[in-house]
């Protein structure tokens, strides 16, 4: 549910009997099943003004106010993390996440926040043994759509997600398990801790190392935009 504030208190007294009839009478809610994500357009905003100390039920989802380990190693925790993190980017933020290797920028999916809409792509060198019948076909299930792109006389082979909103969908949840389906089954990533990140915006974003649980790379931005060595071959 998205509701817009209000400065008179009137007003917000009806909002928020609004929100509580449709969240009890018409979802059937109780304070203990809800959770709640809040931020602006610089970072999640630590806790919703008031709400803690009249609704001490309600828990939020950020992974270390739910005591997440400090290390990421299983897919379904990076799922719940990693929603989390795409829910409260920032508005124009950049999110990198790259395969393990020397060459980290040979196999990445990468996120912005453009509006509050996540704008999804990747880019794939190479993968985990698989013939490129079977990685075009794990890729399409896995609901990325094929968008090569010229650049330096090279074809990269670029993919490109879904774009979904963090204002209006329900739930990331398809974007990060569509993610950690790539690592895992396309690249064949043992555990979350192997891929490090690398992020861009306004603010420095210190925050993801721990709500992610994996380690912040050295990359910069100008390490992803490359062209293959001499040899290599695109999918």
């Amino acid at each position: 549910m998205e509701y817009l504030w209000s400065d008179d208190p009137a007003e917000r007294s009806k909002i928020a009997a609004a929100a509580v009839e449709v969240l009890r009478d018409g979802l059937g809610a109780t304070p203990a099943r809800l959770r709640y994500i809040t931020f602006d357009d610089a970072d999640p905003v630590e806790v919703l003004d008031g709400i803690m100390g009249r609704l001490t039920s309600i828990a939020p989802d950020r992974p270390s106010d739910r005591g997440a380990v400090d290390r990421c190693v299983d897919w379904l925790d990076f799922v719940e993390r990693f929603e989390w993190v795409l829910t409260t980017l920032p508005k124009g933020a950049l999110l990198t996440l790259s395969a393990p290797g020397t060459d980290r920028d040979k196999c990445f999916v990468q996120f912005v926040n453009h509006n509050f809409a996540i704008d999804n792509e990747s880019v794939m060198w190479e993968s985990a043994g698989l013939t490129r019948e079977e990685f075009h076909q794990r890729m399409t299930r896995f609901g990325w759509k094929s968008a090569p792109q010229q650049a330096y006389v090279v074809e990269h082979p670029k993919w490109i997600g879904p774009r979904v909103s963090s204002r209006r969908q329900v739930s990331l949840g398809g974007v990060a398990q569509r993610t950690a389906a790539t690592f895992r089954d396309v690249l064949g990533v043992g555990d979350p801790s192997e891929t490090p990140f690398s992020a861009w915006g306004a603010g420095v974003m210190s925050y993801l190392e721990v709500e992610l649980g994996l380690a912040r790379s050295s990359l910069n931005s100008n390490d992803l935009d490359r062209h293959p060595a001499e040899g290599e071959s695109a999918f």
